[in-house]
């Protein structure tokens, strides 16, 4: 047992505590020399060389090369993310540079879609489509017979109408092709217009349609129909039925081809057919003898008495106007039409536009 006075306790506590402040090393020559480091500097008798080094500051301790501005800049952190519903994000970024926003937390993933959301817009789909647009006619022919009319490319018919539409044309496919599209397009059945029926149902259809092959292509040709002109051309424009089809072919070329083109009794545009001293004029639509006037062109007159020269009329207006059948006739006179909304359809009285 080592018996030490109280002044000896006291030594051995000082030079412990220096070493444990400074530390103590044996040295490798052992000579008992000792190494210091920082902070030995206040201890008496203790002096820092100057080639020791100082310890980093606490502020740069954590970086894993020395000071900030010596940091290698090509070392880089990866993120890897994943994405359930959208395209992979993430990547690699130098520990230097600023980190994009959303790829330490994989937030730049796209979330995924409700899935409510998924199954009203597959539900929803078909309606907001509907059925698809009919089959359009490739119409190809060797011959007439190959060509055929086409039923209207709807589920619902159109409106009733007295005179007959221009059909569509195609061949046996496309008929075949568009009976196809209506069994899937009109099944169930939509709900269609409940149309009234039109106050005349008869027509003069002035024209007649059949399906021609050309150049090998189905084509609706059309031809007039003389017997319909010529009984178009007698219907009083007063009377509501039957309807015309097409009454701007009714003029005087047209009736003079079909051969309803006859003067019954005078003839109101050249004045031949009447006695002296008569004029020809029309009563209603028809030509007509009736006394001479002496009322001239754009003169007052009355409709009851028709105090017209010859070759004019009284119109509605109650003015003596020429008689006329082409818009021509008019033009030559000074005017500007012929107009036949009360005389036609073959005559008309000349009209300027109000």
């Amino acid at each position: 047992m080592l018996n030490m006075s109280a002044a000896g306790i006291e030594r051995l506590v000082g030079v412990t505590v220096i070493c444990l402040a400074v530390g103590c090393s044996g040295g490798s020559d052992g000579k008992g020399t000792s190494e210091t480091v920082e902070n030995t500097a206040d201890l008496p008798g203790t002096e820092l060389p100057s080639d020791v080094p100082p310890l980093p500051d606490s502020s740069t301790a954590d970086l894993p090369v020395g000071p900030q501005d010596q940091l290698d800049c090509d070392q880089q952190v990866c993120f890897d993310c994943t994405c359930e519903c959208s395209g992979d994000c993430g990547g690699c970024f130098s520990i230097c540079g600023p980190i994009p926003p959303g790829v330490e937390d994989c937030s730049c993933c796209t979330p995924c879609p409700d899935v409510s959301d998924i199954l009203d817009s597959e539900l929803s789909e078909p309606d907001a489509q509907g059925p698809e647009d009919p089959p359009i006619p490739q119409g190809t022919c060797v011959e007439d017979a190959d060509c055929t009319f086409l039923p209207p490319a709807s589920c619902c018919d159109p409106p009733p109408y007295p005179c007959q539409h221009k059909p569509a044309i195609g061949n046996a496919a496309d008929l075949e092709a568009l009976d196809a599209w209506k069994l899937e397009a009109c099944n169930p059945p939509p709900e269609c217009p409940d149309y009234a029926k039109p106050a005349c149902d008869t027509c003069y259809d002035l024209i007649l349609y059949s399906p021609d092959c050309v150049e090998g292509l189905c084509v609706v040709a059309e031809k007039i129909d003389c017997d319909a002109v010529c009984a178009a051309s007698s219907k009083s424009p007063e009377e509501l039925c039957p309807f015309i089809s097409d009454p701007d072919l009714i003029t005087g070329d047209t009736l003079e081809l079909c051969g309803c083109f006859i003067i019954t009794e005078c003839d109101p545009l050249a004045q031949t057919g009447c006695p002296p001293n008569e004029k020809c004029t029309l009563t209603g639509n028809k030509p007509d003898c009736k006394p001479n006037g002496f009322q001239p062109k754009n003169a007052p007159c009355n409709p009851d008495s028709d105090t017209c020269a010859a070759g004019l009329i009284c119109n509605p207006l109650n003015w003596c106007a020429p008689i006329c059948t082409e818009d021509y006739q008019c033009e030559n006179e000074g005017y500007e039409f012929c107009n036949k909304t009360q005389l036609g359809p073959l005559y008309g009285y000349c009209m300027v536009y109000l």
